[in-house]
């Protein structure tokens, strides 16, 4: 994904694997950011259900692809803390769980105590 970052009058694209932006409380704020493209592969995923109906339990959005994360659409559906960012760690966990594979109890505790 590449972005354009724009600092004033100054104008910077640079390209990302993965971008976060964790700012505001307007939970649809950043459809105005998405081009004609993006537009179109959020309606198709959206299939003409209402968004925060479309809310996976990792918090993205069901059916789009690369994954868009959307927590502050989550609501009711996967639990009120989300929106307001007061479940932060279970909010990361349920994120991140897509890209790092979980480990085992035990093997966390064996590593854990290699670097003792």
């Amino acid at each position: 994904m590449v972005v354009t970052i724009e600092y004033g009058s100054e104008r910077e694209r640079v390209a990302y694997d993965l971008v976060v932006v964790a700012i505001g409380f307007q939970a649809r704020w950043f459809e105005r950011l998405l081009g004609g493209q993006a537009r179109g592969r959020l309606a198709d995923a959206l299939a003409g259900e209402e968004l925060d109906r479309r809310i996976e339990l990792d918090l993205s959005v069901a059916g789009l692809n690369p994954p868009l994360h959307l927590p502050m659409v989550a609501g009711l559906a996967q639990g009120p803390g989300f929106p307001n960012l007061s479940c932060l760690g279970l909010l990361s966990d349920r994120i991140l769980r897509r890209y790092v594979p979980a480990q085992e109890p035990a093997a966390v505790a064996l590593e854990r105590r290699e670097h003792v």
